[in-house]
């Protein structure tokens, strides 16, 4: 059955790529911070309003949020400047409606004067117009998800509560543990979250799934599973492999007897195999789920954090999912009478479509270090709206400046030495 483009929140072709505390704010007076860290990079605050707010506003409309005067519901891992929070809202004043957002970060390392800091910060967000007083933050792990009884389990799983976005930003990889292994991993927490999502919800939603892909911390038994699993899907298509090797995602050197060779995998061909991977297992652990979910990949983003090669090894993702039509019951004595069932989808049609635009989107990966290199006037934006956001968070204006001015520069030689811009 032939795709839908104008069905679908996110395709090409669509408008979707036109790109628990008190309400008082406490005055308690803090020292303004001068230690920045890497999300505080313009990169991020590009992110941030190009990918998620954009899209996001876009389910907005779709859900009629506005009309139904039904707040967002976001899940993220805001941390404790809430800059995510802090970049939706204006988004959500402006479509005239509430974000109500539910945050999970459990500030182990927090030491007695962050805590105070942390819950200042939190109050001031709250306070901010459009948030729903609903609104809060979760201490517990995103891991726990997985683990039964834990405060996340109970506040979501359990309480079986559906999220419009959920946005799990990660500094690390998803695949930190070895594949199967039982309790509370990333794995588990996104696995469970995401089939939790299908069995109790009915309307759209988006994922956002932040990870890195290098395999310096990828585990490689969990990256080998991917790969079993790509080596069978390209049995299934004689020209599938010779697709992946004319797209640049594997070469012949990175072969064994037609299959991908984990231990002859470049750290360009692993970050690329992994991401088409994981796009894969999100894809599947939602199309095979009861309801079943179609889940369109939207426009992918990449960038980099060793500086070690050309390869983006930071990548941010996106999926729309969508619940798919049920056939009408049908009568086999033929007593009643059934209507027939039109249009209804094709599961093969749909599997293939949503596939193809994994392998294209991992493709078309935006890096966004080159495109704020190139575009300066784009740098500049992002740039000055992120040290707005940041002077909102209590840190220092012009500190930051210099902060974002330095690594400006480090990426600057990184991207010129790796041939990925134009030397000046």
């Amino acid at each position: 059955m032939a795709e839908k483009h104008n069905e679908l929140f996110g395709d090409e072709s669509g408008h979707f790529e036109e790109g628990s505390a008190p309400k008082n704010v406490e005055h308690t007076p803090f020292e303004v911070r001068t230690e920045f860290f890497p999300w505080h990079k313009p990169r991020k605050h590009y992110l941030r309003q190009n990918q998620w707010s954009k899209s996001i506003a876009t389910l907005v409309d779709s859900l009629k949020l506005k009309d139904r005067k039904r707040s967002l519901h976001y899940l993220s891992l805001p941390g404790p400047d809430l800059l995510d929070v802090r970049t939706l809202e204006p988004m959500c004043k402006l479509k005239e409606v509430k974000l109500s957002f539910l945050g999970l970060n459990d500030g182990g390392s927090d030491g007695e004067h962050n805590k105070h800091l942390n819950a200042a910060l939190l109050s001031q967000v709250l306070s901010l117009p459009a948030i729903d007083s609903m609104s809060g933050v979760v201490p517990d792990k995103f891991e726990h998800l997985a683990k039964e009884k834990s405060i996340a389990y109970e506040r979501i799983i359990a309480s079986h509560r559906s999220f419009d976005v959920i946005n799990v930003d990660l500094c690390g990889t998803l695949a930190e543990a070895p594949p199967g292994k039982p309790g509370p991993t990333l794995t588990n927490a996104i696995f469970n979250l995401i089939n939790h999502q299908a069995k109790t919800r009915t309307e759209d939603w988006l994922l956002f799934l932040t990870t890195r892909s290098n395999k310096d911390m990828v585990d490689q038994q969990t990256m080998q599973k991917m790969l079993d699993w790509l080596n069978e899907l390209l049995a299934t298509d004689v020209t599938l492999l010779q697709k992946y090797i004319e797209s640049g995602f594997v070469s012949n050197a990175e072969l064994t007897n037609g299959r991908v060779d984990l231990s002859k995998l470049s750290d360009k061909a692993h970050s690329l195999l992994f991401t088409i991977g994981l796009g894969h297992w999100i894809f599947e652990s939602l199309f095979n789920n009861q309801p079943a979910w179609r889940v369109d990949m939207l426009p992918q983003f990449g960038y980099h954090v060793l500086l070690r090669d050309p390869t983006c090894d930071m990548i941010s993702m996106g999926f729309y999912c969508k619940k798919m039509a049920v056939a009408a019951a049908q009568d086999s004595m033929g007593l009643a009478h059934v209507p027939k069932s039109n249009n209804m989808p094709n599961p093969a049609d749909i599997k293939k479509a949503c596939f193809e635009k994994i392998h294209r989107r991992v493709q078309e990966t935006c890096d966004v270090d080159v495109k704020l290199h190139v575009d300066q006037e784009l740098y500049k934006n992002c740039l000055n709206e992120s040290a707005e956001l940041l002077k909102g968070a209590l840190y220092d204006h012009e500190k930051y400046k210099e902060f974002a001015e330095a690594q400006r520069k480090i990426m600057e030689i990184f991207l010129m030495k790796h041939s990925l811009v134009a030397t000046t």
